[in-house]
């Protein structure tokens, strides 16, 4: 019975981590009905302008980057300024466009950076991993909606950038 249990959990893990569609938990073709769900008229520029207003209603701090190098360089300069000795970075497909974890690493040599990344099916080392990131101070991922109205960043969990991080 407990290697019948081992064997279906090992191949619901082998199915989760080699999804056929680029999210497990949103369905093929749904990404495109969330974006017009969350689709506005309005201006880009106030558009901005709200989410910021609505996002430091609830304590959150905005930095706008002009490009990417200036991205970098603004998340470059929170970690020396926070200090802190982890980070972990999510595999976001931001997070790849940007190269962080290569760009982080070479200038901050001093800071450990953590990928959630791991192609092993040993539960001990899943658990390890697991135990790990919820140590580390800081994280960094990707978003992948804004809306405005109401200063929410929404997050879909997919292999490439599950929520754990976040």
């Amino acid at each position: 019975m407990n290697d019948s249990r081992s064997q279906i959990l090992r191949m619901v893990r082998l199915a989760l981590a080699t999804p056929t569609h680029l999210s497990h938990s949103v369905p093929p073709g749904a990404q495109l009905n969330i974006r017009n769900l969350f689709a506005s008229s309005a201006e880009p520029g106030s558009l901005v302008d709200r989410f910021r207003k609505e996002f430091e209603r609830v304590s959150g701090e905005i930095i706008l980057s002009s490009d990417a190098f200036a991205a970098v360089d603004a998340i470059l300069r929170f970690i020396e300024k926070e200090g802190v000795g982890s980070v972990v970075i999510s595999h976001h497909e931001i997070c790849h466009r940007l190269s962080l974890l290569e760009r982080l690493s070479s200038a901050l040599p001093q800071v450990k950076f953590i990928t959630e990344n791991i192609k092993s099916e040993d539960s001990f080392q899943r658990a390890r991993l697991k135990d790990q990131m919820s140590r580390v101070p800081l994280s960094i991922t990707g978003i992948d909606y804004l809306i405005a109205d109401i200063g929410t960043m929404v997050t879909i969990a997919h292999p490439q950038a599950s929520r754990q991080i976040s």
